[in-house]
């Protein structure tokens, strides 16, 4: 079973901006889900985006999700929600326990 590469954005991103990531990641035969989450929902918080991640997994195996910017508030939550193998921190804002998103 190959890995998946789950890429979450970072705040006010999409699924988009990993394009040049995903292209190579493919290339090498991985597979990849591209995250879009729920942002231009002003209802949505990180328990909407994490479901968004879980949602866009399911049924995936072997994970390594890799979270860029803001991500790094929603990849926890999704770890506490499925199997991951591996969390990427890319350059992504790391909360202080119990801290909020400041939204």
């Amino acid at each position: 079973m190959t890995t998946t590469f789950v890429l979450i954005p970072g705040a006010a991103c999409d699924s988009w901006h990993w394009h040049l990531l995903a292209a190579e990641l493919r290339a090498r035969g991985r597979a990849v889900v591209s995250v879009d989450l729920p942002c231009e929902d002003d209802a949505a918080g990180l328990e909407e985006y994490a479901d968004a991640v879980a949602a866009a997994v399911a049924g995936r195996g072997r994970l390594t999700l890799v979270a860029h910017s803001f991500a790094g508030f929603t990849a926890p939550l999704v770890c506490a929600r499925v199997p991951v193998d591996l969390l990427v921190l890319l350059a992504a804002m790391v909360p202080l326990p119990g801290e909020a998103d400041g939204r």
